[in-house]
């Protein structure tokens, strides 16, 4: 039912917020700056009694207007005018707004135009605005049904497309659905792991914080979007080294297929890098500073901890072959796992033969 008297007072104010956006002279809207006008813009146009029925058409020009949604479609994201409840989206549509803005004053971007959107979003993933944006991007019919295109160009963005899970490919192609909340939870994670692969990517092992490293590896675990494996291609090739020892074999993938077993190894590989670190084994000829360790305690530890990571025990019977220099003091218990032929035919013994062995040493 029309309600005249209300639609005429309405009509008023929306005039008024016209005229301090500048559309009514034709100028473009200075949304940033004037953040509190617009939602307050969209927030009376819908108490009007007669919008019923047009309120895609009407915040389509609005929208439009601001240049919102060719900067939210270089990540990604299409906007859906087909809303089944106009009533229950528009406080969803107006946080997407409030957020989005916010995150823009957060950057110090005064004008839309020609912004690096994708920076912007992957930059500030820590920051309590990015969340809000996504949770209320997830929540909204307007911008949801775009999400999984939303992840495949974030994984654009941060170069890191090798780390797609199969999982994920499906959802791409639309062979598997996921639940939106699971999907923002998604998101809300990989956000956080590109931030912190920024920040581990090129930094030498030395500097790196390991309690970062710990964070990020834990969360790549916990991600269903990214495949499993690729936690040891990424310690592989940006983090560990077997060079550090003097060997020349690099590790080989410990072929772990659960969250659960990574997890645990995970912990463990950051036990061994700390410990590496500790005892500054990175500044070169490592088996020559361990064999000039006076402590005992000080080698039981570092092989005690290397035993327990999956891809650190790798190379324990290596280090300690470099360690004893006469060939006959080593035993072909030990020469096996070296490997007899090169690094082939090699198996190293498991972690109960190694702790039984570590005691003697």
């Amino acid at each position: 039912e029309i309600d005249l008297e209300n639609d005429l007072e309405k009509m008023g104010f929306i005039l008024n917020n016209l005229n301090d956006l500048g559309i009514l002279d034709g100028e473009s809207i200075d949304f940033i700056n004037k953040k509190d006008v617009v939602i307050s813009l969209i927030q009376t146009i819908f108490e009007l009694s007669n919008i019923q029925g047009n309120e895609g058409v009407i915040i389509k020009s609005l929208f439009e207007m601001t240049g919102i949604p060719e900067t939210l479609n270089s990540v990604g994201i299409a906007v859906n005018y087909e809303v089944s409840d106009w009533a229950e989206e528009i406080d969803l549509f107006i946080g997407v707004i409030d957020n989005f803005i916010k995150l823009l004053q957060e950057n110090d971007v005064e004008s839309i135009e020609n912004i690096d959107f994708q920076n912007i979003l992957i930059n500030s993933a820590n920051s309590p605005i990015t969340r809000n944006l996504i949770e209320s991007i997830c929540e909204s019919e307007m911008f949801g049904a775009n999400l999984i295109p939303l992840v495949d160009k974030l994984f654009e963005i941060a170069e890191l497309n090798n780390w797609k899970s199969d999982y994920f490919n499906d959802l791409l192609d639309g062979t598997k659905v996921i639940d939106e909340e699971d999907l923002k939870k998604e998101i809300l994670i990989l956000l956080d792991i590109f931030v912190k692969s920024k920040e581990i990517l090129g930094t030498p092992l030395a500097e790196i914080s390991t309690v970062v490293l710990e964070e990020m590896l834990l969360k790549m675990n916990d991600s269903d979007l990214i495949k499993l494996d690729y936690i040891f291609e990424f310690l592989n090739q940006k983090v560990i080294d077997t060079k550090t020892f003097d060997i020349e074999k690099r590790f080989e993938n410990p072929g772990l297929s659960t969250k659960e077993e990574w997890e645990v190894e995970i912990k463990n590989i950051v036990d061994a890098i700390e410990s590496i670190l500790e005892n500054n084994l990175l500044e070169g000829e490592a088996i020559k500073i361990i064999k000039e360790w006076q402590d005992t305690t000080k080698i039981e530890n570092l092989l005690n901890i290397f035993n327990h990571s999956k891809i650190f025990r790798q190379i324990m019977p290596d280090i300690l072959s470099l360690a004893i220099t006469a060939d006959d003091y080593k035993t072909d218990w030990l020469k096996n796992q070296c490997g007899t032929d090169g690094y082939n035919n090699r198996v190293v013994a498991s972690v109960e033969e190694w702790e039984n062995e570590i005691e003697q040493i």
